[in-house]
């Protein structure tokens, strides 16, 4: 089973992310994530006034949807101003196999699950490591996943709302692996597709 993880916003830098997909590539190795910059890139007045966020192609959001699409489990995670972006590439995904299951995480589900939980078949509602091994466990195990705390779950036309973890604490965050700066990890270029990262992206 693979697990395939994107951020869907400008910044690579994201440290929300980066833990995240730390944790869960420690708890499941064969775990690919990418960072898919959108149409504000290095500027910050166009971040500021949320203009020119989601200025991808049709092209662009197909390769982002066929990438993704390669995984078992697919998560996204955002902040509000990318979401009609990662919108766009859910129902791509739903075209190339309706039966992916999508999670959306990050700073968008937190503030609107309501919102994320009509395109996305899970929406992470507060701190996801703890939660997430929780769900990959029943998930993989073939058990009822939906009783994963920190998840709301769509199922038809209901929306399953499950309690919240308790905040980590202290220990248990120093305990987390290192943020994840790997050499495999992947970037979206516009017309290109996916490459690794290198310094000049950072930069």
């Amino acid at each position: 089973m693979e697990i395939r993880l994107a951020c869907v916003e400008d910044g690579i830098e994201n440290y929300g992310f980066r833990k995240i997909s730390s944790f869960i590539k420690s708890i499941h190795p064969q775990t690919k994530m990418a960072y898919v910059p959108t149409g504000n890139l290095r500027s910050i007045i166009k971040v500021l006034t949320e203009k020119g966020a989601g200025d991808l192609k049709d092209s662009d959001i197909l390769s982002v949807a066929e990438f993704l699409n390669e995984g078992d489990v697919i998560g996204i995670c955002s902040m509000t101003q990318y979401s009609k972006t990662v919108k766009r590439i859910i129902a791509q995904i739903r075209i190339l196999n309706p039966k992916s299951f999508i999670i959306w995480g990050g700073i968008h589900a937190i503030v609107h699950p309501e919102d994320a939980i009509k395109h996305a078949d899970a929406v992470c509602t507060g701190e996801g490591e703890f939660a997430f091994e929780t769900f990959l466990d029943l998930f993989k195990s073939g058990k009822e996943f939906k009783t994963a705390p920190s998840f709301w779950f769509r199922e038809n036309e209901e929306i399953i709302k499950n309690r919240n973890l308790p905040l980590m604490t202290p220990r248990q965050m120093d305990n987390l692996p290192p943020l994840l700066y790997d050499d495999k990890e992947l970037i979206y270029q516009r017309g290109d597709g996916f490459k690794k990262i290198n310094h000049n992206d950072f930069i």
